[in-house]
């Protein structure tokens, strides 16, 4: 009942009240979670508040946090294109304007391990068979802002 409520107030852009059911649902779920990991609506539960954290959090300009919430969803909804949204999301971060300087290097450094987390994912796909095109692309991107984020890790030494 918390997260349709939570969906609810967020689609009518009361956001405080939406993170205060998303908190509400993500604590009764983990708790039912813990002690039942295999009941799927449990963990769907999960997924769905981590997710509109992420949301909530990018409309409001929190990206470093949405990219946190939007992780703990890729951990749980793992694809090539869950992964490599936590990389765009802290790359954004780590590029924003209101983003303190001693802030950008941490989100730098966060969107680099997405990268390798991310590709490691899509290795381990790879193992089961020949990439489709969604794979690709995000394999291509990943890489690239890996390469990107070592760039800017070096040059910031």
């Amino acid at each position: 009942a918390h997260s349709k409520l939570a969906v609810m107030l967020a689609g009518m852009g009361n956001i405080a009240a939406a993170n205060e059911h998303y908190d509400a649902s993500l604590k009764g779920a983990l708790q039912l979670v813990a002690s039942d990991p295999n009941n799927n609506e449990d963990r769907q539960t999960v997924s769905i508040a981590y997710s509109g954290k992420s949301f909530l959090a990018e409309q409001t300009g929190e990206l470093g946090r949405a990219a946190e919430y939007y992780g703990k969803y890729a951990e749980l909804e793992p694809s090539g294109q869950t992964f490599y949204h936590v990389v765009s999301l802290y790359l954004l971060a780590a590029q924003a304007k209101r983003t303190a300087a001693d802030e950008r290097a941490t989100y730098w450094r966060a969107a680099r391990a997405a990268a390798q987390r991310c590709l490691e994912f899509l290795r381990g796909q790879a193992g089961k068979g020949p990439f489709g095109s969604g794979e690709t692309e995000f394999w291509r991107l990943a890489t690239r802002d890996l390469a990107l984020c070592d760039a800017v890790l070096a040059g910031a030494r």
